[in-house]
């Protein structure tokens, strides 16, 4: 049997860095314990940390912006299949203390997002379909009787994560997390990214050069 896998699918990429919040610099783990510290515990959501959405412009930062920036030029060629620059428009810390979870969100305005865990030692992210339906309710929306749920016909799919994993999606996916159930605080660092240069899909009608 032959079949086209994910036709026209949502692109999910998952990766281990093996960089992890132990691995950071002195620098890195101070500035960020900062962040940690000024937070509130017994926030049910988690505490977002933007910095006029430049997070990761901090030099203490360099070596993870760098580790972030490797992956997302690998989604750019080896996914998209394309060679338009990259462009990070915005980055920023979560910080999930025990109990506390990430709301359902997308991310306006970008073309990708990504997920960097320092420091996850429980929860899942969670992804969900497009308006809540999956491959089989696009036109309707009927409960059908199924085997085993898979990529077509779940409405949501669940990606552990641990620390050190990154996760790209586009911005436009809804998504959230589990709560915490770890006594440490689950870090995420995030990141939008957009795309610069030329783009013209037909002819010269329809073309913008960002």
């Amino acid at each position: 049997m032959t079949i086209f896998n994910n036709l026209w699918g949502v692109p999910v990429y998952k990766i281990n860095t093996n960089y992890t919040f132990s691995n950071f610099t002195p620098e890195a783990k101070e500035y960020i314990d900062d962040y940690i510290n000024s937070s509130v515990e017994n926030s049910k959501t988690a505490n977002v940390f933007v910095e006029r959405g430049h997070f990761l412009d901090n030099l203490k930062l360099e070596k993870i912006k760098e580790i972030i920036n490797q992956q997302a030029h690998y989604f750019r060629d080896n996914i998209m299949m394309c060679k338009n620059e990259l462009q990070i428009q915005s980055s920023w810390l979560t910080v999930n203390h025990k109990g506390s979870n990430h709301p359902i969100h997308n991310h306006a305005h970008t073309i990708f997002s990504i997920c960097y865990y320092p420091r996850a030692e429980t929860g899942h992210l969670i992804l969900q379909a497009p308006d809540g339906k999956s491959t089989w309710q696009r036109d309707y929306r009927m409960g059908f009787e199924y085997t085993e749920l898979n990529e077509w016909n779940a409405t949501n799919w669940t990606i552990p994560v641990m620390s050190g994993d990154i996760v790209i999606f586009p911005g436009w996916v809804q998504h959230s997390t589990t709560p915490n159930e770890s006594e440490e605080p689950r870090l995420m660092i995030g990141t939008n990214y957009w795309l610069k240069g030329n783009m013209q899909f037909f002819d010269e009608l329809d073309r913008i050069n960002i």
